[in-house]
């Protein structure tokens, strides 16, 4: 165990990670839940499902794999994850968003 204080980049990037874990964990569960409700069948279904909870792990990867290490003063190339969660998070959202919006207007309450 180091006793030498973590860079001030790495305690951002911590608890950005915790941050961004804890609130894609609860929005994930919500779209799990809410997928049922979107009458989503086959891929749509899995990808609106899972994608919000994949993004709760990749983006928080980032946070922490981009500055693991001594003296870190800069992100290393594995900041692309936090892109790439963002990138899952937005399609799974839009999945989710746009099948209970379309399950709304079928239904006759838009």
């Amino acid at each position: 165990m180091g006793t030498s204080p973590a860079p001030p980049l790495q305690l951002l990037y911590a608890r950005a990670g915790h941050g961004h874990a804890g609130a894609l964990v609860t929005l994930g569960l919500a779209g799990i839940v809410l997928t049922e409700a979107a009458g989503l069948r086959g891929l749509p279904a899995h990808f609106g499902r899972w994608a919000i909870p994949a993004s709760s792990v990749l983006m928080p990867a980032g946070f922490f794999l981009s500055t693991a290490g001594k003296d870190v003063n800069e992100p290393n190339g594995l900041k692309v994850l936090i892109t790439a969660g963002g990138v899952v998070l937005g399609a799974g959202l839009l999945t989710l968003g746009g099948s209970l919006v379309a399950q709304g207007l079928r239904n006759g309450e838009g």
